[in-house]
C-alpha cells in the first residue's frame, strides 16, 4: 500500500475540532442573548431616588434644593402698539322733529330794482278764466313810478291772441294803456315805454294805479 500524504490527518481529529468550534460559537450566542435580556430588563425597571450604589452605604444622597431668595423684580417692558380701530356702530334713530320755527320779518325793498306794488286774478274771456297779474315800480327822486307790469299762468289756449291792458286809477279813471299786445306764452311783460298815458304824463306814480283791466281777443 502507499503510505498516506502527510497532511491527513486522521478523521477523529477533525471532528474534535469542529465540536470546539460548536461550542465556542454556542458560549458566544448564550452570552450575548444573556447580555441582551439585562439589558431589556434594566431598561425596563422603574427609576427611584433610592441609595445609591457603590458608596458603601445606603444614605441617600439627594438633597433637597434651597431657596436662594427671590431677585429683583425686572423693569417694565415697552408699550405694545395700539390695535386698529373698531368698526363704526349702528346709527341711531333719528329724533323727533323739534318745532316750527316763528316766521321771519319781510325783507326790505330794494328801490334799485323797484318793488311789488299791486297783484291780483282778473277774469277775463274764453281762453282763460284767471290770469295772475303782478305790477313793479322804480324808485326816481324819492318816488316810486310804475315800472313793468307782468301777466303769468297764461293758459296755453291763449297763445297767439291779442291783449289790450289798461292802467286804472281811483273811480276806474284810465291812466294808461296798452293797445294790440300779442300773447306768446304763459308770461306776458309790459314795460312802462309800452303804455300811452292820458294827457302829457311821461311816468305815473304807483301809488295811483288801483286796478288793472285786460281784454283778450282772437
Amino acid at each position: 500500500m502507499n503510505p498516506l500524504p502527510e497532511f491527513y490527518e486522521p478523521v477523529s481529529e477533525f471532528e474534535m475540532w469542529r465540536d470546539y468550534r460548536e461550542k465556542r460559537n454556542r458560549r458566544a450566542f448564550y452570552f450575548l442573548a444573556l447580555l441582551l435580556i439585562l439589558l431589556i430588563v434594566a431598561s425596563s425597571l422603574p427609576s427611584s431616588d433610592g441609595p445609591v450604589f457603590g458608596t458603601g452605604n445606603t444614605q441617600n444622597t439627594n438633597q433637597p434644593e434651597t431657596n436662594s431668595g427671590s431677585g429683583a423684580p425686572g423693569e417694565d417692558g415697552a408699550d405694545g402698539i395700539n390695535g386698529q380701530d373698531g368698526q363704526d356702530g349702528t346709527p341711531g334713530a333719528q329724533g323727533p322733529a323739534g318745532p316750527q320755527g316763528p316766521a321771519g320779518a319781510d325783507g326790505a325793498s330794494s328801490p334799485s330794482s323797484g318793488t311789488e306794488t299791486g297783484q291780483a286774478v282778473v277774469r277775463v274771456g274764453a281762453c282763460d278764466s284767471n290770469i295772475k297779474v303782478s305790477l313793479r315800480s322804480r324808485l326816481l327822486a324819492g318816488v316810486f313810478y310804475f315800472k313793468q307790469i307782468t301777466f303769468s299762468e297764461i293758459h296755453s289756449s291763449c297763445f297767439g291772441n291779442s291783449i289790450d291792458v289798461y292802467l286804472l286809477g281811483a273811480d276806474e279813471v284810465e291812466l294808461g294803456s296798452h293797445i294790440g299786445g300779442v300773447i306768446t306764452g304763459s308770461t306776458f311783460n309790459l314795460g312802462d315805454l309800452d303804455f300811452q298815458f292820458e294827457g302829457s304824463a311821461i311816468d305815473v306814480p304807483a301809488n295811483l294805479i288801483e286796478s288793472v283791466a285786460i281784454e283778450i281777443a282772437e
